[in-house]
């Protein structure tokens, strides 16, 4: 996108420019957008600024031609109106702190979510009571929340860590099979129980697989394709093994994980597990499992966006899936999933962090602006904005260094939810 440097007396509604200035020296809610009308041009005027950058390709107008004559000083804004800019600037401030905290809030609760995962996983062996219990208090604090009559807010989680990987895997697949199930308006909580604790249990055979084999990231050669599948079987023994032990295995629980690595199609594992056998929980946390790997897989650079990952799955892949299924999961992670890099309508940077549920072209994101430190970076909901909309997806290996490293996009998507406020504050 190509600029040029014009005059302050040159300014007139439709140029699109940006203000050389930090964030915090302007009462404008980005540095860079198309001028509306001549009560900016004269709070623009005021910044004491001479020259600004101008865009020729985003704007409906051409500068005014330049003049030798001196300008007519223009009518100053009134101060009232100088303070309505402010204020509206101090409130978009105060909505992005609070934005931040609720942040904030929602990974310390996956942190803390993540850590009781890892214990449960680590007591399978020598303290399988306990570790079942601690599973069922893990999903059903999940499920109790979700079973609450408000809308849920599903938001990127804050984390590159590609180590431990099956904890995140197995969390992220139970949180999205249960956001699934709820966008699918399954309330019969046993259910949902049941879903939850075979999405977080269903890879726990892969405990007895050798740690180099769960961490190739190139192809499996088919005597280790064999030896992989067999901790289907693996994690349906132990778990059966355990049942003696004061412990009550629902069969349904059983059921969905055998039945994890099936496709409607007729490809998948184990062989006898065919999809006319499949159980309709099944279809969806195959689904889910499926997708989780398409965005992180053992090799990084072989992932898909996860925008990347659900247009694989709608648009060439859909005769694996349970139609109702997949078309639930696109609706519940939208168009653009959070984790999504994304150009925006003035050709700036983002990365997806929230979504809107009721405007999934909206979503929210976090922007990238070279003269915002990271800390401070403006989060922005799109739904909330008539100017800027998205414009296109956009791999991380097409942004430069600097966008990279201050959008940081994950190289582990990872997903938590909360509950959207009753009365949210303004903004």
């Amino acid at each position: 996108m190509s600029r040029e440097s014009i005059a302050i007396q040159r300014l007139q509604p439709g140029l699109f420019i940006e203000l050389p200035l930090s964030w915090s020296e302007h009462p404008f809610l980005m540095g860079r957008f198309k001028i509306k009308d001549d009560e900016q041009i004269n709070i623009i005027r005021q910044l004491g600024l001479k020259q600004v950058w101008y865009f020729p390709d985003k704007s409906d107008a051409l500068p005014k031609p330049e003049s030798t004559q001196p300008e007519v000083a223009p009518a100053a804004p009134s101060a009232e109106d100088m303070q309505t800019q402010w204020d509206k600037k101090k409130e978009m401030t105060e909505t992005l702190r609070r934005r931040r905290r609720e942040i904030q809030a929602v990974e310390h609760q996956y942190n803390d979510t993540i850590g009781q995962v890892k214990n449960l996983m680590g007591q399978m062996g020598s303290a399988p009571v306990q570790a079942m219990n601690e599973a069922t208090k893990v999903v059903g604090a999940i499920v109790a929340t979700l079973s609450a009559d408000k809308e849920v807010l599903v938001q990127l989680m804050n984390t590159n860590n590609l180590d431990d990987t099956m904890y995140f895997h197995v969390l992220n697949v139970s949180v999205l099979s249960l956001l699934v199930a709820k966008e699918l308006g399954m309330t019969d909580k046993e259910q949902l129980m049941i879903l939850g604790l075979a999405a977080l249990l269903h890879d726990i055979g892969q405990v007895k697989l050798p740690s180099i084999l769960l961490r190739k990231a190139t192809p499996l050669s088919k005597p280790e394709a064999e030896l992989f599948q067999r901790h289907v079987r693996y994690a349906a023994e132990m778990i059966t093994q355990h049942a003696h032990m004061k412990l009550t295995v629902k069969p349904l629980l059983l059921t969905l994980i055998a039945q994890h690595h099936v496709f409607l199609d007729g490809s998948g594992y184990p062989a006898e597990m065919t999809p006319e056998k499949m159980h309709p929980l099944s279809k969806i946390l195959a689904l889910v499992n499926y997708y989780d790997k398409l965005c992180n897989h053992n090799d990084p650079q072989q992932s898909l966006t996860p925008h990347e990952a659900l247009s694989l799955m709608f648009s060439k892949q859909a005769s694996k899936f349970d139609k109702i299924a997949l078309q639930a999961l696109v609706k519940m992670l939208g168009i653009y999933p959070p984790g999504t890099v994304v150009q925006l309508s003035d050709e700036s940077y983002a990365i997806v962090i929230y979504l809107n549920r009721k405007e999934l072209l909206k979503p929210g994101v976090l922007i990238y602006a070279e003269n915002i430190p990271k800390a401070d970076a403006v989060i922005i909901d799109l739904s909330e904005q008539t100017e800027l909309t998205i414009r296109k997806s956009v791999r991380p290996a097409q942004l430069t260094k600097d966008v990279y490293e201050y959008l940081s996009p994950r190289e582990r998507i990872s997903y938590f939810f909360a509950l959207k406020k009753d009365n949210p504050p303004n903004g």
